[in-house]
């Protein structure tokens, strides 16, 4: 049928459709890491990342012509816009194109880790039972690749893989590996075989979360999360908040003091990890970090996460340090933070400390372990994430898909705050 718009301007508005698409699917998952995002965000990314690539699927064959292209490039957001598509139109033959790219992939690359990420990001807004069915489909298949995007389809939405779990254990890829060692910690499913000398920092990571559903906490374990951190931007507030959670007072002291005798970009994984431990004795200390330009942002997030303090409500945020008028910080991971304003924050500190008792942990100003449960339902995601696995320490099953599509997880949330239950 003739619209009566012309086949330039249609192409454009489909264009602008992919371009959206993928910028908002980068977005969307970075938000799922933010210190301050709420599930509410995260609704509305949702809304409008479907609203584009509904726009996408609409436009037919002129959709995929645009999409698909761009696929090539290899950025992470339009890995998610063309995977998603080519699932959506449901048609195999374009979701083997759309697979095509990602043949040449190199494992050593650090790249290849965002590209397959995004590929996962993709599979989990299936419907859980096409979700099944792809994901048999593939590991039916003698290609890795494939092999491996079914093991990941079926660990993302919570499914058991069954012996097929063991394969990824000890497959050549480490990307495979790192899959199988998350699925593994994320369902509380064991996993004997060691990978303390696994290459992938990754695997070791999830290794180590693994071990402490299976195993309960150990000094070692958790000093071990806290050592890959660095190593696993993706992952590492989480490792840090997790293994300094673990950790005694003698143990937490001396793993901040290993950070800051480190890298200095790795300084602010302290005042995360500490967020994990939860005492409000580290609250003098966090205050004091405020003016460093190096951690006052993560500073400024562990007050704020421990106490539940609202800085804009209380009238104590302010610019960060600055040299000759430009910011002299570079705290990415915590750029969405409001930075607290050093002497008013004591003197808020000093007016509400009478309101918490050191030794007495807590969680965004409520006591733990109650404070998991509460937190996931309406935490920022930060919290949400190390509320999900602390939970996952408490219990088993698993852990709460705090990164899912957000209409799946209100779902989840009904039946959490109706019951208690973790997932």
């Amino acid at each position: 049928m003739n619209t009566g718009t012309p086949a330039s301007v249609r192409e454009e508005v489909v264009r602008q459709h992919a371009e959206e698409a993928a910028f908002l699917a980068q977005l969307r998952d970075q938000t799922t890491r933010s210190p301050v995002a709420t599930t509410d965000t995260l609704a509305r990314l949702d809304a409008r990342l479907d609203a584009h690539c509904e726009g996408l699927r609409n436009a037919g064959a002129l959709g995929w012509e645009i999409a698909q292209p761009a696929w090539a490039t290899r950025l992470p957001g339009e890995c998610f816009a063309a995977l998603r598509l080519a699932f959506e139109l449901r048609e195999w033959d374009r979701v083997e194109q759309a697979l095509a790219p990602l043949e040449l992939l190199d494992d050593a690359d650090p790249d290849t880790f965002e590209q397959l990420d995004a590929c996962v990001m993709a599979l989990a807004w299936l419907p859980p039972t096409n979700a099944i069915e792809i994901g048999n489909w593939w590991l039916n298949q003698a290609d890795p690749l494939r092999w491996s995007l079914g093991l990941a389809t079926l660990l993302e939405h919570r499914i058991d893989p069954g012996a097929q779990l063991l394969r990824g254990l000890a497959h050549p890829a480490a990307w495979t590996r790192a899959v199988a060692r998350r699925g593994a910690a994320l369902l509380g499913l064991p996993a004997e075989a060691s990978a303390s000398e696994d290459p992938c920092a990754r695997v070791r990571l999830f290794a180590n979360l693994g071990r402490l559903r299976q195993q309960g906490t150990s000094p070692e374990t958790c000093e071990a999360l806290i050592d890959l951190g660095p190593a696993c931007p993706r992952y590492g507030d989480l490792a840090c908040a997790i293994g300094f959670s673990g950790l005694s007072a003698a143990r937490v002291d001396a793993a901040i003091q290993r950070i800051f005798a480190g890298d200095p970009q790795h300084h602010r994984l302290a005042h995360v990890g500490a967020v994990g431990v939860g005492d409000p004795i580290y609250i003098p200390w966090m205050i004091e970090g405020l003016a460093n330009p190096n951690y006052g942002l993560a500073a400024s997030y562990g007050l704020s996460a421990l106490t539940g303090l609202d800085p804009d409500a209380r009238g104590l945020i302010c610019g960060p340090p600055t040299s000759d008028g430009q910011p002299e910080y570079l705290e990415e991971p915590d750029l969405d933070c409001a930075w607290l304003e050093p002497a008013a924050t004591q003197a808020w500190w000093a007016e509400t400390a009478s309101e918490f008792s050191p030794g007495r942990r807590v969680m965004f100003g409520r006591p733990l372990p109650d404070a998991l449960r509460l937190t996931l339902i309406a935490g920022p995601q930060r919290l949400r994430a190390l509320a999900a696995w602390r939970l996952g320490l408490l219990r088993p099953g698993a852990i709460f898909a705090y990164d899912a599509p957000v209409a799946r997880q209100r779902r989840w949330l009904t039946h959490l705050r109706a019951t208690g239950a973790s997932t």
